[in-house]
């Protein structure tokens, strides 16, 4: 049980840094590196709230919205 409950905790950690080190690399992420609201929306709801100029809760709504 022991075991279960440390490889759950690292597994959790692991995940963690992997999303922070995600958020530091993609930190220069604009309106204008975008091409499609779709691909702001995933990145908003990945924590990029800067996409969100008005605090709307809708990033980048300038952008067209299509379907790849």
């Amino acid at each position: 049980m022991k075991t279960i409950i440390n490889s759950l905790i690292i597994a959790i950690l692991l995940l963690s840094i992997s999303f922070n080190i995600f958020m530091v690399t993609n930190y220069q992420t604009t309106c204008e590196n975008i091409d499609t609201r779709r691909k702001a929306d995933v990145l908003y709801k990945l924590w990029h709230k800067s996409l969100d100029w008005d605090w709307d809760g809708i990033a980048c709504e300038d952008l067209p919205y299509n379907e790849e």
